[in-house]
């Protein structure tokens, strides 16, 4: 459990870090109404595959933070979420 923490730490950190704001505002910005099926699918997929990157890089630093968490009621609860919706080893960069 201690190594899946660190592994996901470290990408959170790497992934945070070189995260790029305009990914999110690209993704936000897109012109939808201008896009046919296969390009809508694909824009779909690029924003799910960014909110998940977004989640693992947030549940990785509630991991790392254990003493803050424990604090806040409300993070015990969202790291909980967290947990259950990504039960797998974090599968990105540097794993």
């Amino acid at each position: 459990m201690a190594e899946r923490r660190t592994k996901r730490a470290r990408w959170a950190r790497g992934t945070v870090a070189g995260m790029d704001e305009s990914v999110t505002d690209r993704l936000i910005s897109a012109d939808v109404s201008a896009m046919d099926g296969a390009e809508m699918r694909a824009h779909l997929d690029a924003v799910q595959q960014h909110l998940r990157s977004l989640q693992q890089a947030q549940l990785a630093l509630l991991d790392e933070n254990p003493e803050i968490v424990a604090q806040r009621p409300e993070l015990v609860a969202l790291l909980d979420q967290l947990r259950a919706e990504n039960p797998g080893p974090v599968s990105g960069p540097g794993s």
